[in-house]
């Protein structure tokens, strides 16, 4: 005796009787062999590739130059007083007393 899904695995392959094999077009593989040969790749121009590196040097060069001002700057703050001011500013506003 078989179980029920014997029977629906048998008769889902029983419906596939008397079907045709699928058939390609003839000119299929003639375009597959198109395609293959067809380059896709979109050739970019040197000159973008040359902008995008000068900005992104530009912005390098701009960057180490404002640190190295940032640094020399008399104004400048050392970690002892940011240190100092925050604590100072919790104790001011009493943030952690209850």
């Amino acid at each position: 005796m078989k179980s029920d899904k014997d029977k629906w695995i048998a008769g889902v392959l029983g419906s596939l009787e008397g079907s045709k094999r699928a058939v390609p077009p003839p000119e299929l593989f003639a375009r597959i062999q198109q395609k293959i040969a067809r380059p896709e790749a979109k050739i970019v121009p040197i000159g973008s590739y040359r902008f995008a590196a000068a900005a992104a040097v530009l912005l390098l060069v701009l960057n180490v130059f404002v640190l190295h001002q940032y640094s020399k700057a008399p104004g400048s703050y050392s970690n002892e007083q940011v240190t100092v001011s925050s604590e100072s500013l919790i104790s001011d506003f009493n943030l952690y007393d209850q």
